[in-house]
């Protein structure tokens, strides 16, 4: 395990979410992936060490929990699909708004129930790059 990211947080609507920014290892500008778990876990629980591959191979991530799930505020395990494409959206807002090395090539990536929100969520984002989508 490596500490090689910055804790983040951003808003999505009222909801604090909070979670990681893994920088892309080099001096290029690299494509940035917003990363979300499904609903039964937090980004502790195995999803940071894909971010820490995906990092060393040369993206960007953002990794962050779900509305009221891990270290994320709101309502607690509130299951709502608008609620967490929202923060999927928002994500990949804060993304955008920041000065991290990128080159304007931005993927949502999700697993499991965010494995639906992220082909939800990339139907409606004008500038998205990419879609993967890992479900069962």
């Amino acid at each position: 395990m490596t500490d090689n990211y910055e804790d983040i947080e951003f808003f999505s609507e009222k909801a604090l979410l909070r979670g990681r920014f893994y920088a892309g290892i080099g001096s290029k500008l690299f494509p940035s992936l917003i990363m979300a778990h499904g609903t039964s876990a937090t980004i502790t629980m195995g999803i940071n060490f894909y971010a820490e591959k995906f990092q060393k191979n040369g993206f960007n991530v953002l990794l962050y929990d779900h509305e009221g799930i891990g270290s994320s505020k709101g309502k607690p395990q509130v299951i709502n699909p608008w609620i967490q494409a929202r923060g999927y959206r928002n994500a990949y807002n804060y993304l955008k708004s920041k000065n991290y090395k990128h080159n304007n090539k931005y993927i949502f990536w999700g697993e499991s129930f965010s494995g639906m929100l992220v082909l939800v969520v990339g139907a409606f984002v004008k500038d998205i790059s990419g879609i993967i989508s890992v479900t069962p």
